[in-house]
C-alpha cells in the first residue's frame, strides 16, 4: 500500500495491484478448500454474497469488486487450488528465487568501482598565512594541479571542499 501511495501514477504499480488483488483472493480460497471445506458450498457462498452486493463505482471503496469471478469460482471447482507443489516444481522455484538475487548482486559486484585508490593528491608545497580580514575572498583552482586561496575563512575551505 506504501508503494502505490507513492507510486500511484505509474501504470506497473496498477498493474500489480489487481495481481495481488488475485493473489490474495486465491490465497484465500485455497485456505478455505484445504481447512476441509467442500468446494461447491464455498462457491455457493461466494455467489450467494455477490447476488446482494454490488462492485464500488470507485477502485478504492469496499466492495465485491475483485478479480475475475467466473475465473475464480471456475478454479475452486476444478480442484486446482490447494494442491502441493510436487518436488521439481519447488526445485525450479528454488533455483528462481536464488537467480532472483544472485544475477542483481553479480551485476553490482561486476560494475562496482575498484576499492584501489587512483593515488591520493599529493601537494609540494602547502603554507598558510595570515591576512587582512577586510581583503575579498578569491580561490583559483587549475585543472587539479594548482590551488590558490586568499582571503578565505577554514569554514569556507572545508564548505567548499564537500
Amino acid at each position: 500500500m506504501l508503494v502505490e501511495a507513492v507510486f500511484w501514477f505509474h501504470p506497473f504499480v496498477w498493474w500489480l495491484e489487481r495481481k495481488l488483488i488475485a493473489e490474495r483472493e486465491c490465497a484465500c480460497d485455497e485456505d478455505v478448500l484445504c481447512s476441509g471445506s467442500d468446494a461447491l458450498d464455498y462457491a455457493e457462498g461466494i455467489l450467494a454474497v455477490c447476488k446482494f452486493c454490488v462492485a464500488s463505482p470507485i477502485p478504492c471503496a469496499a466492495g465485491v469488486s475483485g478479480a475475475n469471478l467466473r475465473q475464480r469460482i471456475e478454479s475452486i471447482m476444478s480442484e486446482l487450488i490447494g494442491r502441493e507443489l510436487n518436488t521439481p516444481k519447488k526445485l525450479l522455484l528454488a533455483v528462481a528465487g536464488v537467480l532472483a538475487i544472485a544475477v542483481p548482486v553479480a551485476i553490482g559486484l561486476l560494475n562496482a568501482p575498484s576499492s584501489k585508490a587512483q593515488g591520493a593528491d599529493t601537494f609540494e608545497v602547502a603554507s598558510i598565512k595570515l591576512c587582512d580580514p577586510a581583503q575579498n575572498g578569491m580561490m583559483v583552482n587549475n585543472f587539479n594541479t594548482t590551488f590558490s586561496a586568499k582571503g578565505i575563512t577554514p569554514k569556507v575551505l572545508i564548505e567548499n571542499a564537500y
